[in-house]
């Protein structure tokens, strides 16, 4: 009886014509994900973005009175998007609800 095996490449070695496998940082826990540059970050934009408005508002009024209509549209835009949003949030929610095994009978 022979019980022959081919023998398996070493881990870091592949068979001729294989590609490596591709390296997954995300898999490994002991490497942190790159991060981003501070001024990408959405706080940091937020936060230049007020500070730039009270900077117009006070050093050149009249041009923040004529901004106006833009911060007013902006303004009414987020109260258009309030509505559905409140809608989809919980017809997902409901769907979920029906669809859980926990609660299969239920629905």
């Amino acid at each position: 009886m022979n019980l022959s095996h081919a023998a398996a490449p070493p881990p870091d070695q592949t068979p001729s014509g294989a590609n490596p496998p591709a390296k997954n940082p995300a898999k490994n826990p002991a490497e942190k994900p790159a991060s981003k540059p501070f001024y990408r970050q959405l706080f940091f934009q937020i936060l230049v973005a007020v500070c730039l408005g009270i900077l117009v508002g006070h050093f050149w009024p009249g041009l923040g009175s004529g901004l106006r209509p833009l911060g007013d549209g902006f303004i009414q835009l987020i109260k258009m998007i309030i509505a559905p949003l409140i809608f989809l949030v919980i017809v997902t929610a409901s769907r979920q609800w029906a669809t859980s095994k926990r609660w299969a009978g239920w629905a």
